[in-house]
């Protein structure tokens, strides 16, 4: 009976590492909505943007494609007609912040302002695809020129 037991607790203890890594796992999906706190966040949060856009997920996307570079995160293209284009995005412009206004995302802080950089792209983008309805914070690059 007695080494019944100790089975029972070595079974029970391989059970709660099992459910330890299993809530690593979830923890580590939660937190790839989660900015990182680095020099150039701070820079990206105390900087104006030039436009604001509140945009709908499409069917398949915003309508507005990124891509990191050294200076941060910049639009691309930008699909035809969409709320960015009428808005006045264009290729070159940084995205400084995203907010998920439906407040579902960051898990931390549902509807706060997530910095985007350079050093956190992939994350924030895997966040931003999640989101249905957010708003953009874009700096213009003829704007940041003068």
């Amino acid at each position: 009976m007695g080494e019944g037991a100790v089975a029972d607790g070595r079974e029970g203890e391989a059970q709660l590492h099992a459910a330890t890594r299993q809530k690593g796992v979830v923890e580590a999906e939660r937190d790839a909505c989660v900015s990182t706190a680095d020099e150039n966040e701070s820079k990206a949060q105390q900087e104006e943007a030039d436009v604001v856009i509140q945009i709908m997920k499409g069917k398949h996307n915003f309508g507005i494609n990124l891509t990191r570079n050294s200076y941060g995160v910049v639009v691309t293209t930008l699909d035809k007609g969409s709320q960015a284009e009428q808005a006045g995005v264009q290729p070159g412009d940084r995205l400084l912040r995203v907010q998920d206004i439906d407040s579902k995302l960051p898990p931390e802080n549902p509807g706060g302002e997530v910095v985007v950089t350079a050093e956190n792209f992939h994350q924030t983008l895997a966040c931003v695809r999640q989101m249905r309805y957010c708003r953009f914070f874009i700096k213009s690059q003829t704007a940041a020129a003068f």
